[in-house]
């Protein structure tokens, strides 16, 4: 009877096999049908998502750029707060020590209320400065320094120019915090600057001005460089849509415009617009549409400072071209796909159990059950990858048994791999969700993790160490005389390569086991003296 019986159990998993199929093909022409309507809905709403993620991170750069002409201004002014009454050339010191770890910054200043005024501005490899004395007669000069402020030499210059007249200075003055200026022309230029200023309030210079000027060309490369298809672009905008800044290609076209009307540009002079205009940051993201592109607009956050507009706009078809293409071959796919289903369904369902199987071997180490080698590398590729892109730090640390020959060489082999499946089971009940833990071979793991800040590292891979260690001494036979000793490297800005650090996180686990083992030593990386 036993083979009757298998039979029908074979003639039963066959129906079975069909019913499902002809079911998924059913379900595969309805889905096919409502696909065709939602797609372009869906489209769109990916545009937006898109949009909306490239609008964050876009503020994100200009308002940490800006910051550090803030940054500039606060500095000069607690230390002409914090000093005696400074010459010109005394100031000028304070600015060029505060531009020098500034590079961004194109240029700082100071005015007072008698109308001297001392500024310092990069100038190639070297910086400019001028400077304007009130008395005993009015003076106005201009010196260039070399990269170390060692006067190069000084002309006189014919200008009358009143600091108390600038807008950077009218913003400032009733400040006593820092406060960005609408955007102005550069003094007898077609220049468009926006500064930052603050009152200084110290009894020797009560009632002075300190300002600093962002290089506005750098701004263009922050928006020339957006992570989305070619045609997008993104600019910059005061609230009364006079622009601050715009990609490179709108230079000369916004300084003609600028030199022809005498005033800063607005973005309606080099048709940028939109349906949908966003004033304040309050007002969230304000989508719209302007002969056939999206547009967002959104403020910066109010923590900024900046009263800046952030305004985009690009084809929807660059932010979702997978949808768009979607609709155009989602029939194709259908038939194509049910020749397939059909064809293949029965061989799938008998080899699926063994190629599972064989797929789990091929990515795992078959006696710890972590990830092998080859998984590694892809798994930590990856996880580097996305780090990378995420600006966030990932530490690789490597682990290594100590006196393990001994436990093998005494208990033999059948101790060691015991040993082993602790030391695998301890890492990955110690790992996150999205960790990367892998046996390397023989008695060497690997771990590796995201962390918040560089500070946590050490406490976090010796935590790991310990516990793994106390584990393996506490459950392994023999285990009392293991040891576990770890070598970590961290990611840093551009240094993502996988080979990279594992072999700085190796190479400080060898050094470190030579000075003593069952410690966590970290890769110390050569300074450079170029």
């Amino acid at each position: 009877m036993r083979r009757p019986r298998r039979a029908l159990s074979r003639s039963r998993s066959i129906l079975i096999g069909a019913i499902v199929l002809i079911v998924i093909l059913v379900l595969q022409a309805v889905a096919s049908i409502i696909g065709v309507v939602v797609t372009r809905q869906q489209s769109t709403v990916a545009a937006k998502d898109t949009f909306s993620y490239v609008g964050a991170l876009t503020a994100e750069r200009v308002a940490r750029y800006a910051a550090t002409a803030e940054e500039v201004v606060e500095a000069t002014t607690h230390s002409i707060d914090g000093s005696a009454d400074l010459t010109l050339d005394e100031v000028a010191r304070v600015l060029y020590l505060n531009l020098s770890r500034a590079p961004q910054v194109r240029g700082a200043y100071v005015g007072f209320p008698d109308g001297r005024f001392v500024s310092v501005s990069h100038d190639g490899t070297g910086y400019s400065s001028q400077q304007v004395e009130v008395s005993p007669v009015y003076h106005a000069t201009q010196s260039a320094y070399n990269a170390r402020f060692t006067t190069v030499s000084t002309t006189d210059l014919d200008i009358r120019y009143d600091p108390r007249d600038r807008p950077w200075f009218l913003a400032g003055k009733g400040s006593v915090n820092t406060v960005w200026t609408q955007p102005y022309l550069l003094f007898g230029s077609d220049v468009t600057f926006a500064s930052v200023a603050r009152a200084a309030r110290g009894a020797s210079h009560s009632g002075a001005v300190t300002g600093a000027d962002l290089n506005v060309d750098d701004i263009a490369t922050i928006l020339d460089s957006l992570p989305i298809g070619d045609g997008a672009q993104a600019f910059v905008l005061s609230p009364d849509r006079r622009v601050i800044a715009a990609p490179s290609d709108y230079s000369e076209q916004l300084r003609a415009t600028a030199a022809l009307t005498g005033e800063v540009p607005q973005a309606s002079d080099i048709n940028v617009g939109s349906q949908a205009v966003a004033q304040q940051s309050s007002d969230g993201e304000v989508f719209g549409e302007t002969g056939g592109r999206l547009t967002l607009e959104r403020g910066f956050p109010p923590r900024e400072g900046l009263d800046w507009i952030l305004h985009l706009e690009a084809d929807e078809g660059e932010l979702s071209p997978g949808l768009g293409r979607l609709q155009v071959t989602i029939y194709a796919i259908t038939m194509f796909s049910a020749l397939v289903v059909a064809a293949v369904a029965v061989v799938l369902y008998r080899l699926w159990r063994p190629l599972r199987g064989l797929s789990y071997r091929a990515r795992t180490d078959q006696l710890t059950g972590l990830s092998n080698r080859h998984e590694h590398q892809a798994r930590g590729a990856a996880l580097l990858s996305r780090a990378e892109f995420r600006r966030e730090i990932v530490v690789v640390a490597v682990f290594d048994l100590d006196r393990f020959k001994e436990l093998n060489d005494d208990l033999g082999h059948d101790a060691g791999d015991t040993a082993l499946v602790i030391v695998g089971d301890a890492l990955l009940a110690a790992a996150r969700e999205n960790d990367v833990t892998a046996r390397l071979g023989g008695d060497e793991f690997v771990m590796m993790q995201v962390v918040p800040t560089m500070m946590q590292v050490p406490g976090v891979v010796e935590r790991v160490r310990a516990t793994v260690e106390h584990t393996v001494r506490a459950q392994a036979p023999g285990g009392q005389g293991l040891g576990l000793t770890a070598g970590y490297s961290l990611s840093r800005a551009g240094h993502f390569d996988l080979d990279i650090l594992m072999t700085e996180a190796d190479a400080a686990l060898v050094a470190g086991k030579r000075v003593a083992k069952g410690e966590t030593y970290r890769y110390e990386r050569p300074i450079d003296v170029t």
